[in-house]
C-alpha cells in the first residue's frame, strides 16, 4: 500500500504551483496520474488530498476505474479546531488568500462512495466504515 499525501505531493511533485484553480487542478491531476501508475502495478493507493473542484475530481476518477471516492467531511469550525498548523485561523483572518473552504470554494461530492462525517463519528468508526466498504469491492472492480 502507498499513501499519496496532498501536502507531500505539493512539496515535491507539484513544487512551485500556487493555489489558483489551474494550479490546484494540475496538482490533483498529477496525484491521479501517480495513483494510476501505482495501481496499474498492483499497488493499493490511498490518496489524502483536498480536491476542491467537482469537475476535476470527476475527470481524475474517470481515469481510475477501480477508485473509490471517500468524502472526509467536517464543518469549518471543527476543521479549524483540529488544524495543528493554524492555517484555517490565518485564512479566516485574511492572511492566506485563496484558501479552500474559506476564501476559495470547495465543491462537495454529491455521490461519494463513502461519506465520513468526522464531526459525528470517531476515527475508529471512520476506519471501520472504510474497511467495510473496501471489503465489499471485488479485486479489479
Amino acid at each position: 500500500m502507498e499513501l499519496l499525501d496532498g501536502d507531500a505531493v505539493r512539496e515535491n511533485l507539484s513544487k512551485g504551483l500556487g493555489f489558483s484553480k489551474a494550479d490546484r487542478d494540475t496538482n490533483v491531476r498529477r496525484i491521479g496520474f501517480v495513483a494510476g501508475l501505482l495501481a496499474k502495478h498492483g499497488v493499493t493507493v490511498l490518496v489524502s488530498a483536498i480536491s476542491p473542484y467537482a469537475d476535476t475530481r470527476r475527470e481524475v476518477l474517470a481515469g481510475l476505474p477501480d477508485a473509490l471516492e471517500v468524502f472526509v467531511d467536517a464543518p469549518l469550525e471543527v476543521v479549524t479546531e483540529r488544524d495543528v498548523k493554524g492555517l484555517y485561523l490565518k485564512a479566516i483572518a485574511g492572511e492566506i488568500p485563496h484558501f479552500t473552504g474559506v476564501s476559495d470554494p470547495y465543491e462537495a461530492p454529491t455521490a461519494p462512495d463513502l461519506h465520513l462525517r468526522t464531526d459525528q463519528i470517531s476515527v475508529e468508526e471512520g476506519l471501520r466504515q472504510l474497511l467495510a466498504r473496501l471489503d465489499r469491492e471485488p479485486v479489479g472492480a
